[in-house]
């Protein structure tokens, strides 16, 4: 019975603290209040609420979007090997006679810089050096670095992309067949690049340059021109190439690919 009237006077106090604050709330409030102010002083409060929370997703959003404006890394690689053996079958009276060796090892290394000014503009740019000890002319110093790529992307433009600068494009499907590559030698030119992925299923576009092409002193007509297109049909996926340079003529490339029972078939 005393366990049930503490529980009770527990209860009893605790009602009383809490409506303590609504009791002095009535005190100090004034009987010309307009109840509905009161309630539109909360509607803005909970607005404001939900902007702030509108402002904190978007600069969420745009925090994992958007990376480090500026990014460094690198790769290292290694190799290295001993062979021994006999160039012929040995000799039993002079067993060294035939005997030969060798050791060599290869070593390259490639920086990497990407950066971001904005959404709509990256960069990016390698460079890379090899050590070679096992080739026919052996090196045993370090070569200087050269260029593999450096390049600018732009997609501040609707339904188009701009890269130009040093980069590779490699064109065709098949993994072995690879004659339809019409610009195998794009890695060493500076190139300008037109893509409008909307049209039909990819529609690119190339201005090459590169100093092979030029006789004299370089001229826009000597300059290489590119495009290639693919469209989708079903299973099948249709694609149509050209270049032409003046001095290497023009080339073309019309493919057909799909995959039967599991197997790419590409003419």
């Amino acid at each position: 019975m005393r366990c049930v009237k503490r529980i009770v006077t527990q209860f009893f106090v605790v009602l009383v603290f809490s409506l303590t604050p609504l009791v002095s709330f009535a005190q100090d409030t004034n009987q010309d209040v307009n109840v509905d102010e009161l309630f539109s002083e909360s509607q803005d409060i909970i607005s404001e609420s939900h902007s702030e929370n509108k402002t904190a997703e978007a600069d969420l959003t745009e925090s994992f979007t958007r990376g480090p404006s500026l990014q460094f890394s690198g790769s290292f690689s290694a190799t290295g090997g001993l062979g021994i053996g006999y160039t012929q079958w040995p000799d039993l009276q002079e067993p060294l006679k035939y005997y030969d060796g060798s050791a060599g090892a290869k070593a390259s290394t490639t920086l990497v810089m990407r950066a971001q000014p904005s959404s709509a503009l990256s960069i990016y740019g390698d460079v890379s050096t090899s050590l070679d000890t096992t080739s026919t002319n052996p090196q045993y110093t370090w070569i200087p670095f050269t260029i593999g790529s450096l390049y600018f992307d732009y997609f501040g433009i609707t339904n188009l992309s701009i890269r130009a600068g040093q980069f590779e494009t490699v064109w065709g499907h098949g993994r072995v067949f690879t004659q339809s590559n019409l610009m195998s030698g794009s890695a060493s030119a500076i190139s300008l690049r037109l893509s409008m992925p909307l049209v039909l299923q990819g529609l690119s576009m190339f201005i090459l340059v590169n100093k092979d092409y030029f006789t004299g002193g370089p001229t826009i007509s000597e300059y290489a021109y590119a495009g290639i297109v693919d469209h989708v049909i079903g299973p099948l996926r249709i694609t149509g190439a050209a270049r032409y340079q003046k001095k290497e003529g023009l080339g073309t490339l019309l493919s057909f690919q799909g995959t039967l029972l599991g197997v790419d078939i590409f003419t």
